[in-house]
Parts: structure tokens; sequence; C-alpha cells
């Protein structure tokens, strides 16, 4: 079930309803379907933190097959992040909280599972808390069409905020992955998608808002303002190229000017 952070949040929102009805489809194991689901995925998004507390969603890529459920209750990711990630360091002993988005788009299809990882000789394994799916809003069908080599010696970079290249990017992209935390209950990974532009940098690249959904009154619209106050950036983090199918339907439209 929801955790008092989430529930605070849907009654500011004014969607108690609806999420009271989403919370009864979290299951406490993998249904068949969603380990099916997992395997064929070459990537997945982790949620966790990294040693200063920080929420972090980054990308995990291991091809196809490297996701699996080895039984109702576990999962194993035949990989690990990489030593510059944020994440690095996220599931060494005794383990910590971790979320996982399973999506794939060219469906608009997706599964989340929320569990304790643990390092091990295999990958890191994932003991599950909660399992369910999501709807397809928002989701932009594409699909890989070329697979990149990753860099000899990719570049990582470190700051306090968005440099104009950077920004430029987010301006540009349909899709972003968000991380949140809770003390107890660990960290989720969710999906976000829009038409570029959706997703706005401030000036000089200190915060970011985009819309959240729309609400239930006609012509408002919630949006999410970000502060940031660390920026990482990973060369060949996804080594694919992706081609656009189809916009979502359901995207919200882009403010003016953004």
């Amino acid at each position: 079930m929801f955790h008092e952070g989430e529930r605070a949040v849907q009654s500011r929102a004014g969607v108690e309803r609806v999420a009271a009805q989403v919370g009864r489809g979290v299951l406490d194991l993998i249904p068949d379907e969603f380990g099916q689901f997992l395997r064929r995925q070459p990537f997945v998004i982790l949620a966790g933190r990294d040693p200063g507390g920080r929420v972090w969603a980054s990308p995990l890529v291991g091809g196809v097959g490297f996701a699996r459920a080895v039984d109702e209750r576990h999962v194993l990711l035949a990989g690990a992040p990489d030593a510059d990630d944020p994440l690095a360091t996220a599931f060494d002993p005794p383990g910590g909280r971790i979320g996982i988005l399973a999506i794939e788009a060219d469906t608009r299809s997706r599964i989340r599972l929320n569990g304790l990882a643990e390092r091990t000789p295999d990958g890191i394994l994932v003991t599950i808390d909660e399992a369910f799916g999501n709807c397809a809003k928002y989701i932009q069908r594409r699909i890989p069409i070329e697979r990149r080599e990753p860099p000899l010696s990719p570049r990582h970079g470190s700051s306090t905020r968005l440099d104009e290249d950077q920004a430029g990017r987010v301006h540009a992209a349909d899709t972003c992955y968000i991380a949140s935390g809770h003390p107890e209950r660990g960290a989720d990974a969710s999906h976000r998608g829009g038409r570029p532009g959706f997703v706005e940098v401030s000036a000089g690249g200190t915060s970011l808002r985009f819309p959240d959904e729309v609400a239930a009154t006609p012509g408002a619209e919630r949006l999410v303002e970000v502060a940031i106050d660390a920026v990482h950036e990973r060369e060949g983090a996804m080594p694919a190229r992706w081609r656009l199918l189809e916009p979502s339907p359901f995207n919200p439209p882009v403010a003016r000017g953004a």
C-alpha cells in the first residue's frame, strides 16, 4: 500500500479515490506475465540512493535476458552500475532499497518492481516487496534501430547546474525518468512523457519543471518543480539509437514559449 508521503501528495492533488483503486493492484509477488515481460527487456531504470542520500534514476543496460525473475519473490539483474554511476555503491552490503522500472516502448507497456537489493557474484539480487503494472499513457512508441558500442573511455561529468548544451538536450526530450524515495519504504522509479519541451529548464539551469497529469478540473494542470543541486552526465549510458514510431496521443500541451 501507499506510504504516508505518497498519500499526502495524492491528497494535495485530489486523486485519493483513483490512487486507492490503483493500490489494490499492488502485489507482493511477481506474476508469471511480469517475469516474461521483464526477461524481454534489454534495459531497466533503477531508483536508489547515493552515499549522500540523494535519490537517482539511472539506466542499467545488459541486453535481452539480463533481467529475470528467478522465483515469485526474487529478480536477478545480471549486471551492476559502473563505477562512475551515482548508484555505483547503492547495493553494496548490507544492500539497499531499490525501485525497478521495466518499460517496452513499442508496445507501450511497463511494470514496476520495488524491494531490497544486494550484490551477489551473479549481479544484483532483489527481494520484491511490491510489483504492479502501469497504464500506457504518455509512452512514445519507438524501437531501437542501431546498436552503438560503448565508448572505450566514456566521459563522465558532474556539476551543480545544467549547462547550455545539457539544457538543450533536456528541452528536446520527449521522455524522462524520475526517482523518489521514502526513509523506510525505499525508492521508486517512474516514467514521464510528453511533447518535446514538456520539461522546462530555468534560466541558469538551476531548476526543472514538468507536468504530472492533467487534473480533474478542466484547464488545470499540476506541475512538478525540481531544484537542481547535482548534475551527473554519463556518455554512452544507453548504447542504442531509437526511432520514433508514434507520439503518445495523451501527451499534454506544451506551455507557450517552451
